[in-house]
């Protein structure tokens, strides 16, 4: 995934009027986005300690080679440095502003607003970290 596709989607209509109602600056767009992923890996790495947590979220992807080897820093750390996760955590920003685009009115709604996003991550997106 290039960058030029997860700017595009950052750039998004509805991610523009949100960051242009709180004036966020699209460079400061760009760190809330990177900072709030940072964010959702750290708790999924606080949650996926539990078993049925790890199971909920790794299933379909955890007796490939390209996973079971892994320690959970090795996994974790694959999570951070893959453009599929980014990708799909700035199409998580497109939607968040386009359904609640409305009742975001500061930066601090905007940030509590993906900070609480925890929707595990889709298949699609595993596939490509853990290929077959």
């Amino acid at each position: 995934m290039s960058g030029v596709v997860i700017s595009s989607r950052i750039q998004a209509a509805p991610v523009a009027r949100v960051s242009a109602r709180i004036r966020l600056k699209e460079d400061r767009l760009v760190n809330l986005w990177y900072e709030t992923g940072n964010h959702y890996i750290d708790r999924l790495q606080s949650r996926i300690r539990v078993w049925k947590a790890f199971d909920e979220q790794f299933t379909r992807v955890r007796r490939r080679v390209s996973f079971k080897s892994l320690t959970l820093p090795q996994l974790i750390d694959r999570l951070r440095t893959h453009p599929a996760f980014w990708d799909w955590w700035a199409r998580n920003l497109k939607m968040i502003c386009s359904e609640a685009g409305d009742t975001i009115l500061t930066h601090a709604d905007l940030v509590t607003t993906l900070r609480q996003y925890g929707a595990p991550i889709p298949e699609w997106v595993l596939d490509k970290i853990f290929p077959k």
